[in-house]
């Protein structure tokens, strides 16, 4: 979390969680969110830590580098953060966030409204499991919910692209995935 902190520009021993959520922050993984995937999902800075676990940050003999994983977040514009804060905020007045605190397993797929303390007992064998290390805040916990999808202008005719668009979950950008004028 002082990491997430720290990249939006501020100081997590002094910032105030009023600060850090009047901050506007999003943030996004250059890992997961690159033009060949065809969309980025966005996080905001409570929620992002939650994508290191289960996502691409688990160590696999193929998964990223070390120097990759370490660098792997990106301040998204605040154009886009603002537009990314709108949908989250939409979601919010129509009741499309969850108001309990979801957590995640990191070693399999379960999930748990409260602390999954007896799930990491019985099927992983872990006595005394820690947050950060066997299981994480899912990112559909209230404070933001879900990451927001941002899509490629050129996706609207995309199926699913535009179902989540339609649903509030989503939307278009046509600057955000521009390829680079070469010189």
């Amino acid at each position: 979390m002082q990491a997430m902190i720290r990249l939006c520009g501020f100081d997590p021993f002094r910032v105030t969680f009023e600060e850090m959520q009047d901050s506007g922050s999003r943030l996004y993984c250059k890992i997961c969110s690159v033009p060949s995937i065809g969309y980025m999902e966005v996080y905001n800075w409570w929620n992002a830590p939650a994508h290191s676990r289960p996502r691409c940050s688990m160590g696999t003999l193929f998964g990223p580098s070390m120097k990759v994983k370490a660098a792997k977040w990106t301040v998204l514009d605040p154009e886009h953060s603002a537009l990314v804060a709108a949908v989250e905020l939409a979601r919010r007045a129509e009741g499309k966030v969850r108001h309990a605190t979801i957590f995640g397993c990191t070693r399999c797929c379960h999930r748990s409204v409260g602390l999954p303390y007896s799930h990491c007992e019985k099927q992983h064998g872990i006595e005394n499991p820690e947050i950060g290390t066997d299981f994480y805040v899912h990112p559909e916990t209230s404070l933001g919910g879900p990451p927001v999808i941002i899509y490629p202008d050129d996706a609207r005719t995309n199926r699913k692209a535009a179902k989540d668009v339609k649903s509030g979950n989503a939307l278009f950008s046509a600057s955000l995935f521009a390829e680079p004028e070469l010189l």
